[in-house]
């Protein structure tokens, strides 16, 4: 299951440095190493009148561009979705309600493609219920190259 987890947060990778790489892209993701690479911080977001956390997969920022770009990602197995169901919304929720106040925010979930239209539909939902859809969603699949 790690070996899938990292294959997808890799996807994540490839997608951001294709779409976004330019001097002044800083990312972290939780495939480097803990002690000499840049794996994401912790988010932290009131959702519902309560303070939330969640700890992305991935990250990145680009504050040299305007206005400044800020994604934040995760990788999902069916497994790990399906599972943790709570942890995967709740990571949702925050991320959104973290991401809503960025000033070009970027959400973006790797997932098996059997489950890409779940994780579309629940975010595209989760957006209009936290007044977010300033937030640009991409759920990639597998297939991402």
């Amino acid at each position: 299951m790690l070996d899938e987890h990292k294959f997808y947060t890799n996807q994540i990778i490839t997608w951001t440095k294709k779409f976004f790489d330019s001097p002044g892209l800083d990312i972290s993701d939780d495939n480097q190493d803990t002690v000499y690479g840049s794996r994401p911080d912790e988010v932290n977001a009131i959702v519902n009148g309560d303070i939330r956390t969640c700890l992305p997969d991935f990250s990145a920022r680009n504050i040299v561009v305007e206005p400044n770009l800020y994604i934040l990602g995760e990788a999902k197995t069916l497994n790990d979705y399906f599972k943790r169901q709570s942890e995967a919304d709740n990571q949702m929720n925050v991320m959104i309600n973290f991401l809503k106040k960025q000033p070009r925010p970027i959400l973006i979930y790797s997932v098996p493609d059997s489950i890409v239209e779940t994780i579309k539909n629940t975010l595209y939902s989760k957006l209009k219920k936290f007044d977010a859809e300033n937030i640009k969603v991409e759920v990639i699949d597998q297939f991402f190259k």
